[in-house]
């Protein structure tokens, strides 16, 4: 007896890319406004990065480093994979989908949800599905966002762990 609601997607060709990172963003802070489901676990997290770099010479000794030297603030709830492939319309308004929270492998800090975007606007739906590449910049993303310099780093090294983790 249930109906699904028909979600429309999302015309990448015809996009106003700000407006979109900005409703984007402004979706993602409703989910940062609540406590996080699961608390940070940065050895989980650093054990789960480690075996993904395992094939990478030489990177992992950096992202361990790298990862030590952050600021993790307290942990939020995230939507966890934000990405533009994740997204469809109603009407006008955004629709993630495939949600996965923060894990002890995925720390549940707003910093994911933005490495996320990120990892959108470094083109890997281009990559991925042959979608165009957003007219955005990583600047674009800081400004709506708002992260300081510290929260920024989280960004880049989130990001790169992203890549890294790419099957």
């Amino acid at each position: 007896g249930y109906v699904m609601e028909p979600l429309e997607p999302i015309d990448w060709r015809r996009i106003d890319w700000h407006a979109h990172l900005a409703q984007c963003v402004t979706l993602l802070e409703v989910f940062w406004s609540n406590p996080a489901e699961c608390p940070i676990d940065l050895d989980a997290h650093l054990a789960f990065v480690q075996a993904r770099a395992s094939g990478l010479p030489g990177v992992w000794p950096d992202l361990e480093a790298w990862c030590l030297d952050l600021v993790w603030p307290g942990s939020v709830l995230i939507h966890g994979d934000p990405t533009f492939c994740n997204q469809v319309r109603r009407q006008t308004d955004i629709v993630f989908l495939d949600p996965n929270p923060g894990s002890s492998v995925s720390p549940s800090v707003r910093a994911q949800d933005i490495a996320h975007l990120a990892q959108s606007i470094h083109g890997y739906e281009a990559i991925k599905l042959g979608a165009p590449t957003p007219q955005l910049t990583l600047d674009d993303l800081r400004a709506v966002t708002g992260c300081d310099d510290a929260e920024w780093e989280l960004v880049r090294y989130l990001t790169a762990v992203k890549f890294v983790r790419l099957p």
